[in-house]
């Protein structure tokens, strides 16, 4: 099967040009924005050719083909102990993006809203980056930041050179460069009817999981969703788990005309995992889960810019608490 991935709107920012205002604070902005890339991994170019197959329906929903200008994207990951009480609290885990996205032309990074909740070891942080064309915007523990001009400047520019990557008129740089390959999770599709998405008609396709491959990637994001909020949650995602995973299905919605990607969901189930036990030693059945969904697809999205935003010096302090472990106050 072809793995080849889809685009998203900002690549990995350049280290070195952000160190020149914040250096304790790089790798929390530079991860943080990845996460804002990755959270988008449909974006700008899901979908090909018709074809009839499973398996062709998965390449071209993962390949770039056609550009998608604006929309909402919605994604959730979570791991969850079915066990209750204390264990179910200490031991939930999950990373929640939302919001929308704005192309500001071709060789513009899109304008865009996206919020990020993080969850883990019984504690909740959030934090969010908003881009109206020219600024940034980085939200933490409540309050908003103007990121300076030279951050803005290299995301840019990492912006425009990432579009090598991409499709013609796209305007989008592939998401391999994070790393992540979505359509490498899937094993073995087949055709499962059609179903209405948000509106969209579109083909369902039910695969199986490469538990090591999806693990491995989604252990990427929440460690990105830990840079950029500050949190110490304490990933409980690696490829070590692909050995508990006892069940596990993929659900992919693709447009019926287009094969744009509208809905991707997973569920597996894990069992006798080392790191989730009662507090008599037993091992705790869990329940990871993925959903990432989009809408209003290539609908105009209006990005306001944020009120009452405090400037970059206030922001590279915070950065740099981030960066030093301190991190800022959780809700």
């Amino acid at each position: 099967m072809n793995t080849s991935t889809c685009a998203a709107v900002a690549p990995a920012l350049p280290v070195r040009r952000l160190a020149r205002f914040s250096r304790g604070g790089v790798a929390p902005l530079r991860g943080g924005l990845g996460l804002v890339a990755a959270a988008l991994l449909g974006l700008g170019a899901c979908g090909g050719a018709s074809s009839p197959s499973a398996s062709s329906l998965v390449k071209d929903s993962f390949s770039s083909h056609r550009p998608i200008s604006s929309g909402r994207v919605d994604m959730l990951l979570a791991l969850t102990p079915r066990a209750g009480g204390a264990v179910r609290a200490r031991s939930s885990f999950s990373l929640h993006f939302a919001g929308s996205f704005q192309g500001a032309g071709a060789a513009r990074l899109p304008r865009l809203a996206l919020a990020l909740r993080l969850t883990g070891g019984g504690r909740t942080r959030e934090a969010g980056a908003v881009s109206t064309g020219g600024r940034l915007y980085l939200s933490l523990a409540g309050a908003t930041y103007l990121a300076p001009d030279a951050a803005m400047a290299a995301l840019e520019q990492g912006y425009a050179q990432g579009r090598g990557g991409s499709v013609a008129g796209s305007g989008m740089p592939r998401l391999a460069t994070l790393g992540v390959e979505p359509g490498a999770w899937l094993t073995a599709p087949s055709l499962a009817g059609h179903a209405n998405v948000a509106g969209a008609d579109t083909v369902h396709v039910l695969a199986g999981l490469d538990a090591a491959r999806f693990l491995t990637d989604a252990a990427r994001l929440s460690s990105a969703g830990e840079a950029l909020t500050g949190g110490r949650a304490g990933t409980p995602l690696s490829a070590s788990l692909a050995s508990s995973v006892r069940s596990a299905r993929v659900d992919l919605y693709t447009g019926a005309r287009d094969h744009v990607l509208r809905r991707l969901t997973l569920t597996a189930a894990i069992s006798g995992a080392p790191a989730a036990r009662t507090a008599r030693g037993a091992p705790v059945e869990e329940t990871l889960a993925f959903d990432l969904k989009f809408a209003q697809l290539n609908v105009p999205q209006a990005i306001a810019q944020p009120p009452r935003a405090r400037g970059p010096a206030a922001l590279a302090s915070a950065l740099e608490r981030l960066g030093s472990g301190r991190g800022l106050a959780p809700r």
